[in-house]
């Protein structure tokens, strides 16, 4: 018996599992995935704290900077893709608002192909979340334009982004999946042609 509240080992780790399984299932492609972690400097966490429904745009930043990044890497006429989940508690339950993202290693071709990006470089990928926040937080007049020109100049900006080693490949599914797995061979940012990993 449990009892139905998220704050109960048992309900949060079953919602977990169901919602892991409909990923897995459902919604990703039988490629290899990265888990890549973004975080901000301390002196701008506050800012989202007070005003709770900029988070989503946050989201958008981190989206803008790894599709720029893996189109760059893999063709500008790819089809990047990823899940972007916020997290606001540290550890310590301490206000500390950064996303985690689970994002196909490379891009989709329009004919259903894949092209690997051989490896994410996470400080051009922070310089780019970097300049996307620091763009937002301009537009929302949180930050005035000393400020950002300071903070560039910082050997240590505080803007983090992590990016996880490569696992294989899922297996492919076609007993429950939405949609069929990759078929045929995929390419990687070079231009070599390599065959899905499926095991």
């Amino acid at each position: 018996m449990t009892s139905l509240s998220r704050f109960c080992p048992s309900c949060s780790t079953k919602r977990a599992t169901l919602w892991a399984e409909f990923i897995r299932e459902q919604v990703i492609r039988p490629v290899p995935h990265r888990h890549l972690v973004f975080a901000l400097p301390k002196i701008l966490r506050p800012s989202f704290r007070r005003r709770r429904r900029l988070l989503p745009k946050l989201t958008l930043c981190v989206w803008k900077a790894l599709s720029a990044f893996l189109r760059e890497d893999t063709g500008n006429d790819t089809l990047p893709a990823a899940i972007v989940s916020i997290q606001t508690a540290g550890k310590f339950l301490n206000w500390h608002p950064h996303l985690h993202v689970l994002a196909p290693a490379g891009a989709f071709r329009a004919d259903g192909g894949f092209v690997h990006s051989i490896a994410l470089d996470t400080g051009v990928l922070r310089g780019l979340f970097q300049a996307n926040v620091l763009t937002l937080l301009r537009k929302e007049r949180l930050i005035s334009p000393e400020r950002v020109e300071r903070m560039r100049e910082w050997r240590h900006s505080g803007f983090h982004a992590y990016a996880g080693t490569l696992p294989r490949a899922p297996p492919p599914t076609t007993e429950k999946s939405g949609h069929p797995p990759a078929t045929g061979t995929t390419t990687t940012s070079s231009g070599s042609s390599v065959s899905p990993r499926t095991s």
